[in-house]
């Protein structure tokens, strides 16, 4: 997993450096498009495409087999929003984060598990 997301990472992120996305949304769809273009190419080392490869070695469990439902809960988790204090931090279960003094008072999205 880690060098295909790797690849996609490098070669899919340089795109912003050209052209930031207006939204969210715009985002994930040229994420998606990306991907659904990656995924249609031919396999390093087969005779299909690298999702036909993936399709074709995925265990009867489908995703499942591939982690714990606990180890997906651990890195799938849903954004959340926290307003940053006066002081530049964050306190979640008891534990102050400190960020940019700049963003004290600012809104922030939390991508928990990245």
């Amino acid at each position: 997993v880690e060098r295909p997301f790797r690849t996609v990472k490098e070669a899919h992120e340089t795109l912003y450096h050209f052209h930031k996305p207006e939204t969210e949304l715009q985002a994930n769809e040229w994420l998606w498009n990306y991907l659904s273009r990656y995924n249609a190419q031919r396999h390093r080392s087969e005779k299909h495409s690298r999702l036909e490869d993936w399709l074709a070695n995925i265990g009867q469990e489908g995703v499942r087999d591939m982690c714990s439902w606990e180890q997906y809960c651990r890195f799938a988790r849903e954004p959340e929003s926290r307003k940053v204090g006066v002081d530049a931090r964050i306190t979640i279960d008891g534990t102050a984060w400190e960020v940019e003094p700049d963003m004290a008072g600012e809104t922030v999205i939390l991508l928990w598990g990245l």
